[in-house]
């Protein structure tokens, strides 16, 4: 294996995405997956078991959130040893700034690892030159498609998966050519493989890359089969462990005939391929559904042309397995069975990423085939060709860099959403909520109620609605939404919260509280749920249950601000200054500018002078 093509995947990839080593986390799931995780942020052992002993947000990914975990504890351990060199002024800021450069430092060791292993795979199973298989696992490394799992943090459970499965493969095709031992390299392929389980459930996909593998090297060796057998059993075991975190998906959104399926299937990898083509307008949130899907006459045509292009090429078993590679990675996803992001979308950009690597096989076999026979063609245009060649490939760098800098920061992420996607009702919300953290208010109050237009049941509109309006005194607004939200159904979590806010907005507290309690069955670790049913408990007089909301918020997430002012407030009504101080205190380290708590902290100083 040549070291210097390792080197410059390794240069290049740096060269590309070496720039997200600077963002920051996005609210597209960082939220959730790393930075208000209440399971991580307490860096203790039981938080860490929690994501070994059952699913977290829907997913087993237990082994994700132990990587993060080990990037949040190096990032503890560095700030503590720099607080006592220097004073950090923000450690909070300071801390998830330093653990975002981590991971996201990881995320591109991670894709660099993906890369070499598809660079092995090129060139063992086409038998091409080191530059050859370079060039291929270079587009793999680089294609714009690519960006959103290699600079999103939360690209982690694509990236860890997919580079253990390649590694796996990797052991696996070595023992099919008899590189090493072939036991012990079907044990640590194995390893591997299991490892790869528990990042993300589309590595149960393994055993069948495996077999095809088998199958394009012609092996008949029954230990082999039989490690691909084995690979079968676990691939079973580890599907119905994954399958029961996604089984509520009897909705509307998640609906279709079953005969229907397989052309759906055939028009999402048709998008892909075009995406692969053109790789222009990726965005987070595609606005493609289902039903989206079927307005278009065109979806009857994607599956019949795919099976006369298998047709066509099934003597070219160098095809084939490109095209077997492009296919089996991103069939889990494809729609032949529902799963929880196509209530967003039937497609992403991050299901793609493994599909890459059949991708770098089909342009190493185009770049084999044209070494063979330019000695048919013109001397010009064989240079005319490498010249255009070498262009598209510097498109797909400068394409890429491009891309990943609208994954900086929240408000880029999404600004790019609705320069591409003028209805998702997800940027919308997320850009609003990035308005009123920044105090701008009205700016936000009119972002929400253009989500009402697009989805008039949209629950958490209202619920900010109500918020933001009260924020500024509009009392006439304030009844208006909470009475809108009061005729949302309560058949879920996100109802129950927004139906919750226009109780409490009409004073009614006792159903605020029933609603409250309704949303925290559904949503148990939502801290902003806790703190609502601790103000209604408040609005009841119930202030013993106000405070265990409060504190259980401040637990799930020790930065939620509001839980702390209504918890410090609580406390310092009880009687109990040193705990209310202690709440204000902990609030100037999470935001040092805070006017309110600064505010409360001086009242306290001056009842203590009395």
């Amino acid at each position: 294996m040549s070291r210097k093509a390792v080197l410059a995947l390794l240069a290049l990839i740096l060269l590309v995405y070496g720039q997200s080593l600077f963002f920051e986390f996005v609210d597209w799931d960082d939220n959730i997956n790393v930075y208000e995780n209440p399971y991580l942020l307490s860096l203790s052992r039981e938080g860490l078991s929690r994501f070994w002993k059952a699913p977290y947000a829907s997913l087993y990914a237990p082994l994700v959130y132990t990587s993060y975990f080990c990037e949040l504890l190096l990032s503890d351990l560095v700030l503590t040893l720099a607080r006592r060199l220097f004073p950090i002024a923000n450690e909070t800021k300071t801390f998830f700034q330093l653990a975002s450069s981590v991971i996201h430092l990881n995320n591109l060791l991670l894709h660099w690892v993906a890369a070499v292993c598809v660079y092995r795979l090129v060139r063992r199973a086409l038998a091409v030159s080191t530059g050859v298989a370079l060039a291929a696992a270079a587009v793999f490394a680089v294609h714009p498609l690519q960006v959103e799992s290699v600079v999103w943090a939360t690209g982690r459970k694509d990236l860890l998966c997919w580079s253990l499965l390649f590694v796996a493969l990797d052991f696996f095709a070595s023992a099919i050519l008899k590189d090493s031992s072939k036991v012990r390299a079907l044990s640590i392929g194995t390893l591997f493989y299991l490892l790869a389980l528990f990042s993300k459930p589309t590595a149960v996909i393994t055993p069948v890359l495996a077999a095809v593998i088998a199958w394009y090297f012609q092996n008949r060796d029954r230990r082999i089969w039989l490690a691909i057998a084995l690979w079968f059993c676990i691939a079973l075991g580890a599907y119905a462990i994954h399958k029961s975190p996604q089984s509520d998906l009897t909705d509307a959104p998640f609906l279709i005939a079953w005969w229907k399926r397989p052309f759906l299937a055939a028009d999402n990898l048709l998008f892909y391929l075009r995406k692969v083509v053109l790789p222009v307008g990726l965005i987070p949130i595609y606005p493609r559904k289902i039903a989206d899907v079927f307005h278009s006459p065109l979806v009857w045509l994607a599956l019949p042309s795919f099976v006369v292009l298998v047709f066509l090429v099934r003597h070219s078993r160098q095809l084939l397995l490109g095209i077997a590679f492009v296919v089996i990675p991103v069939a889990p996803v494809l729609g032949f069975v529902p799963f929880i992001f196509q209530f967003f979308s039937v497609v992403a950009d991050r299901y793609f990423y493994g599909s890459m690597a059949g991708v770098a096989l089909l342009v190493a076999h185009g770049i084999s085939l044209f070494n063979q026979h330019r000695n048919r063609f013109p001397h010009l245009f064989t240079r005319l060709t490498k010249t255009l060649a070498a262009l598209c490939f510097l498109a797909l760098c400068v394409g890429a860099f491009a891309q990943s800098r609208h994954w900086r920061s929240s408000e880029s992420l999404w600004r790019r959403e609705l320069a591409c996607f003028p209805t998702c009702v997800h940027a919308l919300y997320n850009l609003a909520s990035r308005l009123a953290e920044q105090g701008q208010l009205k700016e936000a109050i009119s972002m929400y109620e253009r989500i009402l237009v697009v989805d008039p049941y949209y629950a958490a509109a209202y619920t900010n609605l109500i918020l933001l309006n009260d924020k500024l005194g509009r009392r006439d607004e304030v009844q208006m939404y909470a009475t809108a939200a009061l005729e949302l159904p309560p058949n879920c979590a996100e109802n129950f919260l927004a139906r919750g806010h226009g109780f409490l907005a009409l004073g009614k507290a006792a159903e605020a509280v029933e609603s409250f309690r309704a949303a925290i069955h559904g949503l148990p670790e939502d801290a902003p749920a806790h703190n609502s049913l601790g103000m209604a408990y408040l609005a009841l007089g119930d202030r013993e249950h106000a405070e265990g909301a409060f504190r259980r918020a401040v637990e799930l997430n020790p930065a939620l601000i509001p839980a702390r002012l209504n918890l410090g407030d609580l406390l310092q009504k009880r009687g109990d200054l040193e705990g209310a101080k202690a709440q204000y205190e902990e609030i100037l380290k999470i935001e040092p500018t805070n006017s309110d708590a600064t505010r409360r902290l001086q009242r306290l100083g001056s009842q203590s002078g009395k």
